[in-house]
């Protein structure tokens, strides 16, 4: 005897969790360092979702600009460059940037740094190419300098942490 059981039941999934990066200020602007999971109230569709891990990340900022300078004539390659300065000019001091054109392939122009001279000088140094602009592979080596200097975070941050 063969039976067929066909059950109109749902299946049961496991919710997908996400991740979610967020910066907290207070009335001023300035950061709040204090911040607990207690004190962060996520909700979907108005309904709370549960927080399962946060942590604080006291990384520092840092800007990769990824410059298409493809086929290009001289004045887009002109204003180009001095949308960059102007840009440049008003991020903060401290903050690591790195340069990168990415025609015909990504090709480091600064390297990380906070020199501001030497970053407004290479912005001189995008130079238009015919090559077709390879956009998905500067995201991806973005993407790893990204991942690498995670590891080296966490890796600095485990070998200075005290021992119990």
């Amino acid at each position: 005897m063969l039976a067929l059981l066909v059950g109109g039941a749902p299946t049961l999934r496991a919710q997908q969790a996400i991740q979610l990066y967020m910066s907290a200020v207070d009335n001023d602007g300035k950061p709040v360092m204090d911040l607990k999971a207690e004190d962060v109230a996520i909700q979907t569709d108005g309904a709370e979702c549960k927080t399962t891990k946060f942590e604080a990340i006291d990384w520092p900022v840092k800007l990769q600009l990824l410059v298409d300078n493809g086929p290009v004539h001289n004045d887009a390659l002109r204003q180009t460059r001095e949308a960059l300065r102007l840009f440049i000019k008003e991020l903060p001091t401290d903050m690591e940037v790195t340069l990168v054109s990415f025609s015909p392939a990504p090709r480091a122009i600064y390297k990380a740094g906070t020199d501001r001279v030497k970053l407004l000088s290479a912005v001189d140094l995008i130079i238009p190419d015919s090559g077709a602009p390879k956009f998905i592979d500067a995201l991806s080596e973005a993407a790893d300098r990204v991942a690498k200097d995670k590891k080296d975070k966490n890796k600095e941050r485990a070998t200075t942490s005290p021992s119990s």
